[in-house]
Order: C-alpha cells, then sequence, then structure tokens
C-alpha cells in the first residue's frame, strides 16, 4: 500500500474524503451488497421455513389418521365387547326372570302345547313331565290329546329328572326338549352366532 503526504500550513477542520463518503458510489455499493444479502437470506430462510411447515403438516397428517385409525379400531372394538356383555346380561335376566316365574298348571300346558305344536305330525307322542307338574294338569284337568293338532295318542309320562315347568315330548321321529335350561342354551347360542 501506498501512502501520500499532505502538508498544509492552516490545520484543516471537518475534512471528508469524498470517494468514502455515505452518498460515495462504494458507499452505494456496499449497501446494494448488503441489500442483496439480506434479502437473498430472507428469500432462504422463508424458502427453509416453508419448506420445514410442508415437513411438519405431512408429520401431522400421518400422526392424525393413525389417531383416527386406532379411534376407529377402539370404538369398533368397544362396540364388539359391549355387544358380547349386553346379550350376555340380556341372557342373564332373561334366565333369572324366567327361573323366577311361579310354575303354575297354566305355565306347564302352555309348554306341553308348545312342544306337541313340533311334533303335530307324530301319531304316538309321550310327554315327560316332572310329577309335581303332571299332578297340576291333571288338577286342571286338560286332556293333552285333545288340542286340535290331530294327534292320536298323547301320553304323559312322569320323570323327575325332567326340570319344574318343562317338558320333553318323544315321537318315533325324535325329541323335543321344551326345559327352560335347555331353551336359555338355545337361546344363547343363537345370540352368540
Amino acid at each position: 500500500m501506498h501512502v501520500h503526504q499532505l502538508k498544509l500550513s492552516v490545520p484543516i477542520r471537518e475534512a471528508r474524503l469524498s470517494s468514502t463518503g455515505p452518498d460515495s458510489p462504494a458507499e452505494i455499493a456496499i449497501q446494494a451488497r448488503e441489500a442483496r444479502a439480506r434479502e437473498e437470506g430472507r428469500q432462504a430462510a422463508e424458502k427453509e421455513l416453508r419448506e420445514q411447515l410442508i415437513e411438519q403438516r405431512a408429520q401431522l397428517a400421518e400422526v392424525q389418521q393413525g389417531v383416527f385409525k386406532g379411534l376407529r379400531d377402539a370404538v369398533t372394538q368397544v362396540v364388539q365387547q359391549s355387544e358380547a356383555l349386553l346379550v350376555d346380561l340380556a341372557l342373564e335376566l332373561a334366565t333369572k326372570l324366567v327361573s323366577s316365574m311361579p310354575i303354575s298348571a297354566e305355565l306347564v300346558a302352555a309348554n306341553v302345547k308348545e312342544a306337541l305344536a313340533e311334533v303335530e305330525d307324530a301319531a304316538e307322542v309321550t310327554v315327560q313331565l316332572h310329577p309335581e307338574d303332571a299332578a297340576l294338569v291333571e288338577q286342571l284337568g286338560w286332556d293333552p290329546s285333545h288340542n286340535g293338532q290331530g294327534l292320536r295318542c298323547v301320553r304323559i309320562v312322569k320323570d323327575s329328572r325332567i326340570e319344574r315347568g318343562g317338558c320333553v315330548a318323544q315321537t318315533s321321529f325324535g325329541i323335543v326338549d321344551n326345559q327352560r335350561s335347555t331353551k336359555a342354551r338355545q337361546l344363547q347360542q343363537a345370540l352368540a352366532s
């Protein structure tokens, strides 16, 4: 670097170099470069921010879809478990209600009629009743062979293995079990399928 020396007889006051002043071409060029650099930095930062926002939105959408799927699966599982519990509860309630019903001659006669309706084409039917239920039917004076079903021979047999209130009808074609426990089991199987 080359240094210039200047000798003056009077001291200089308020002197400035015109080539490096605030309005000088060099200063204007420096300010323009700085402004361009700031603008480029701002644009680069905005671009990076946009890219980060897009990536975060994609991640958020993925998380949201996972949450929705998890909720759908959970709701489905809760509904299935609730249905199973409600079926069990309804079955238990029905069983308790039926088992708490008092045994009457009309109830026994209705169960016998129901069993006979299922074997209406049979010529001979043997109906097994609990001995106490058979006595109730006898007291009622009801004759199951006159039920309008066209049965020719209905025989009542006392069997202490038959549940109170129920009956078992036997024909040459098969058996109709019309006992409370059998009906509850059939109901449970029907609800389970």
